[in-house]
């Protein structure tokens, strides 16, 4: 029994040390030239892989976390939105015509601007957001004020004139990182919140869970803090 309890604590101060040392290569990740390391699939393989301890490919191969890599990628965009990363198309609007299909990989659009040509040297104008229910209930105007997205459409509120320039601003799919040179579609600054998670899946996937919680207590923390959630900092952190 003594020898067990001795052999308890060896382990417990083991992991200990071992977390203390994962979280001060976290902060090292965190300082670090993020543009240049995790700009792409290559560079956030290599800081996963640093994170867990294992600079090659000798427990998980590059197909695998290539995999995990792509699900917090995804996860991280599809949450935070238009809080990391927009893309804009142009539209020049037709008279009297107020479905339009900007571009295919649009997956929700956060706001538009009509430039009216009409005025010397343009005015823009910030469209509101409405529901198609609330049509009935708005002013007919001589130009659209208005907008909501069906689908992959945007539909205006009001019919144009014709010649205005609609900047549509939007939040894209997450494209597949299927190549090392593809590029993070999550901005700069949020490239960690992908190492931290696609980190906690490879904690996961090892059955290491307190290491996983932690490192996806992380994520949810800078997820919250960037979303204006006013979450805690996780515990032991």
């Amino acid at each position: 029994m003594e020898r067990l309890g001795y052999e308890r604590r060896w382990f417990q101060r083991r992991q200990s040390t071992w977390l203390v040392g994962w979280s001060i290569v976290l902060v090292l990740l965190m300082f670090h030239d993020s543009h240049a390391q995790i700009r792409d699939l290559i560079g956030t393989r290599y800081a996963v892989r640093a994170l867990m301890a294992e600079p090659t490919a000798t427990y998980l191969a590059d197909t695998i976390l290539n995999k995990l890599i792509n699900m917090a990628h995804r996860t991280t965009l599809d949450l935070l939105g238009d809080k990391t990363l927009v893309e804009i198309d142009t539209i020049i609007a037709s008279n009297g015509v107020v479905r339009y299909t900007p571009n295919s990989n649009m997956a929700s659009i956060s706001g538009v601007v009509r430039r009216d040509p009409a005025i010397i040297g343009g005015a823009d104008k910030a469209l509101a957001e409405i529901t198609p229910q609330m049509l009935g209930r708005i002013n007919q105007g001589s130009a659209p004020d208005f907008y909501y997205q069906i689908g992959g459409f945007l539909i205006l509120g009001q019919s144009p004139e014709g010649g205005e320039t609609l900047f549509v601003y939007y939040v894209p799919y997450a494209r597949n990182l299927d190549l090392d040179t593809t590029s993070l579609q999550v901005g700069v600054e949020d490239h960690q919140a992908v190492v931290l998670l696609a980190a906690s899946e490879v904690a996961l996937r090892d059955r290491q869970l307190d290491l996983a919680d932690r490192l996806r207590a992380m994520w949810e923390f800078y997820i919250g803090r960037k979303m204006g959630l006013g979450q805690q900092a996780p515990a032991g952190q």
